[in-house]
């Protein structure tokens, strides 16, 4: 059950990807943005989604593996 969400470096916000442009958008930045790659379960995705789908500002904290 677990899926990959591209988080933005600047903010830690998920990111969109855009297929016209092969870009990922972050909506936060407004901006295209460099993307770090974060595993988690599907139903983590989906409660941040409910929780943005709210107005609810989640930012997410991504570290390099060392």
């Amino acid at each position: 059950d677990k899926t990959i969400v591209y988080v933005c470096k600047e903010c830690g916000t998920i990111t969109f990807f855009n297929q016209k442009t092969n870009e990922f958008f972050c909506p936060r930045c407004q901006s295209s943005v460099e993307v770090k790659p974060l595993i988690t379960s599907y139903a983590s995705k989906l409660f941040i989604d409910e929780l943005m789908s709210g107005h609810i500002d989640v930012r997410l904290s991504v570290k390099e593996e060392t």
